[in-house]
């Protein structure tokens, strides 16, 4: 989280604010989907990746296009982790649309979404299940390009472990810094996630942040697509709901009227990097010494197996997504199993600890 800078994602904020309009049936909605696929490639080859591609997506109901990048997992090619966010922008029904900035809604969202995929790549990111980021057309007119995006995920059965949207990211409304929603568009399951990975990443020290919860009345974004779909989606936001940024759908919404600094933004990149690298990742995380790549965790068939490198009695905890412990065990044994069948589908953490307070923690998912 370190490598997170505030003026990468400047530069993707001014750059597609620099379109003027990003309107879905205008040219310059489509110019700058092309700039992004340029970029993100750009990103790629200077990273020396083969194993990641982007790709343009048509649509149906509208002229404007979306962009998928994709990093093939791999170990689980089949499960999918996506965070997405929309590319267009509008200044309301009948209006005209030769200027519509869309600096926070939501070049915003694409600017944090954009420097995630950055760091990612600066730490050679490999996930071991496929991770994707999208960008979308037509949000703005009722979700066109993330509905039918994920209505084709639906039909061809592909198995999305959640999705997270980041839509308008760079105005501090309220108190708290990052809201979820949590209407029933958003799944309660991913939100204590996210408040999960929050409590353990940013409640202290250099990228600490706050939450709170708030909700939206409606579908507002394009995690509602998801949803629909029935897919765990939510949406993490700049404020509560009402005390947003005013600017939004007017040639207001510019990144001047946001002070010209993005470090609201880089709290909801350091949480979409959160996400993506623990939601994607079937390998162990180390604190206190211990030997991360020595030990060896894994689910299979709802039994959780385990090989530690730690020589003391041990405990182990087994911790769900609402923070709950939902089971407790003490061994004297470094190497054996869990019986987890008793347990509902969701996110889980075990966590294995030894007398001597050296830990190590595993996240999974239970289907």
């Amino acid at each position: 989280m370190n490598d997170v800078d505030v003026k990468e994602i400047e530069k993707t904020i001014l750059m597609l604010e620099g379109f003027k309009t990003r309107y879905h049936t205008r040219q310059e909605a489509n110019d700058a989907v092309l700039k992004l696929k340029e970029i993100w490639e750009k990103m790629i080859f200077d990273a020396g990746r083969t194993d990641v591609a982007v790709r343009i997506v048509n649509h149906v109901n509208t002229p404007m296009r979306s962009l998928i990048l994709t990093f093939n997992g791999i170990e689980k090619k089949e499960e999918f982790v996506i965070i997405g966010g929309h590319a267009d922008s509008t200044v309301g029904w009948n209006a005209n649309q030769t200027f519509a900035p869309g600096a926070d809604d939501n070049a915003s969202g694409i600017a944090t979404i954009t420097e995630v995929l950055r760091v990612l790549l600066k730490n050679n990111f490999k996930p071991q299940r496929t991770t994707e980021i999208m960008a979308y057309a037509a949000e703005e007119i009722g979700l066109v390009g993330s509905k039918e995006i994920a209505q084709k995920y639906a039909s061809e059965n592909k198995n999305v472990i959640g999705y997270v949207q980041f839509d308008m990211t760079n105005y501090k409304g309220s108190t708290k810094d990052v809201i979820l929603m949590t209407d029933a568009y958003c799944d309660a399951n991913l939100n204590s996630f996210l408040m999960q990975l929050m409590d353990e990443y940013n409640k202290t020290g250099l990228h600490q942040f706050t939450y709170d919860t708030s909700k939206c009345g409606y579908g507002c974004s394009d995690h509602a697509s998801w949803s629909e779909n029935g897919y765990a989606a939510t949406l993490p936001f700049e404020s509560k709901m009402g005390e947003d940024n005013p600017n939004i759908h007017t040639t207001g919404d510019t990144y001047a009227f946001m002070g010209s600094t993005s470090m609201h933004a880089a709290k909801f990149t350091k949480l979409g990097i959160e996400y993506i690298v623990e939601a994607a990742k079937t390998s162990t995380l180390g604190t206190n010494g211990i030997d991360e790549n020595w030990s060896k965790i894994y689910v299979s068939n709802k039994i959780l197996n385990y090989q530690l490198n730690f020589k003391s009695p041990i405990s182990i905890k087994i911790i769900d997504a609402t923070g709950r412990m939902t089971k407790t065990i003490n061994t004297e044994n470094s190497n054996g199993s869990v019986n987890l069948s008793n347990l509902s589908t969701g996110f889980y953490v075990a966590r294995f600890q030894d007398e001597n307070g050296n830990s190590v923690s595993h996240k999974f998912v239970l289907k």
